[in-house]
């Protein structure tokens, strides 16, 4: 939300709107690894307790092949009929929001390809790391945000919202892996 508020600061309401059409089809990209996230949560913190990197690897492994399952076919389409979704749903107005979209779409793509990152941290004990990487999240949004969207708009918004979330996923990632 902190995006939006900062568009119709910065920008316009127009931009905002935009940035909005296309944050509800980022939505349901992002639909696939939350419900995958809700179910492994609890098994990863089990198994890890347990000891057993193995099958904690085996879960992990097999719950970003799922989420990819669910999420790539959804991403894939928005891309290549993003722009007959959003006149179908919201009007031909709102087609300015496609390539916002299409960005903000290939965020989520890395997203969904990292799997489950943040929950690996949090179910093994590494809440604290976890809030570091958010933290160091939220710093460098406000900072792309601050300077890309003045001069870009919606189009910068939505490319510091993939840069951040992208910097999150790798940051994390190699923690994980560590």
């Amino acid at each position: 939300e902190l995006t939006s508020i900062l568009l119709g600061w910065w920008v316009d309401n127009e931009s905002v709107a935009y940035f909005k059409v296309a944050m509800q089809g980022v939505a349901l990209i992002s639909l696939g690894l939350s419900s995958v996230n809700a179910v492994i949560m609890p098994n990863v913190a089990r198994l890890y307790k347990q000891g057993n990197l193995k099958s904690t690897q085996a879960l992990l492994t097999k719950s970003v092949q799922l989420s990819a399952i669910i999420s790539l076919p959804i991403l894939f389409f928005l891309i290549m009929f993003g722009e007959f979704v959003i006149s179908l749903l919201f009007g031909k107005d709102y087609l300015e929001a496609y390539p916002i979209l299409v960005i903000l779409c290939l965020g989520q793509l890395v997203n969904v390809l990292m799997g489950s990152v943040g929950v690996v941290l949090n179910m093994t004990g590494n809440e604290k790391i976890t809030l570091k990487a958010l933290s160091l999240t939220l710093t460098l949004s406000l900072i792309l945000l601050a300077t890309l969207v003045p001069t870009y708009g919606a189009i910068g918004a939505a490319i510091a919202v993939s840069v951040s979330m992208t910097f999150s996923n790798m940051f994390v990632s190699i923690i994980v892996v560590k």
